[in-house]
């Protein structure tokens, strides 16, 4: 069966299908001639997976911002001085993220927000990808099948105590928005 479904129609085709020999040429120089065809499959799912984290923390970061001001759901906010960290979790492993911190302008000590969150859409400090995973799992799991079947799939997850969390925080959210 053919992917090529997946595959836009235009000039990317060729970049993916030049990624395909690329991989395929570091999977065999990492294994060597002998591997098993299992091997070498589940190697080219171990360099796609740490690729994708990459490219996915390169992205998470160079959407930061270091603006003196910005606005956030029509509020003005401005930037403080002090430092800030935090861990946002990926389909292939947690990202951390240094990124100023926001404080309302014209309010003493009032709310802060980090813009990133907004703008990338993180969930309960999960990227949008990661927490649909999550959420899609929870409607029919509990935190430990969904930690045992997000590993059978080649993903990551967080701590199973971070999934309950969430998955809880997740289904209360939709059954508040449930009309009864």
């Amino acid at each position: 069966m053919a992917r090529n479904d997946k595959v836009p129609k235009h000039k990317s085709r060729r970049a993916i299908r030049s990624m395909a020999h690329r991989l395929r040429e570091e999977v065999e120089q990492m294994l060597g001639p002998n591997a098993t065809f299992e091997q070498f499959s589940d190697a080219a799912l171990s360099v796609m997976q740490e690729s994708y984290w990459l490219c996915e923390d390169m992205k998470l970061k160079a959407e930061r911002t270091t603006a003196e001001e910005v606005e956030v759901e029509g509020r003005r906010y401005r930037r403080m001085e002090q430092p800030s960290s935090a861990v946002y979790f990926g389909r292939f492993g947690a990202h951390e993220v240094v990124e100023p911190l926001y404080r309302l302008v014209g309010v003493h000590n009032g709310p802060t927000v980090k813009p990133l969150l907004a703008k990338v859409g993180i969930i309960g400090n999960m990227m949008p990808d990661l927490a649909r995973v999550v959420a899609e799992h929870g409607a029919d799991e509990n935190s430990r099948e969904t930690e045992r079947r997000m590993k059978i799939d080649g993903l990551e997850p967080p701590s199973r105590a971070f999934l309950a969390k969430h998955q809880a925080e997740i289904a209360h959210d939709v059954k508040s928005q449930v009309a009864y």
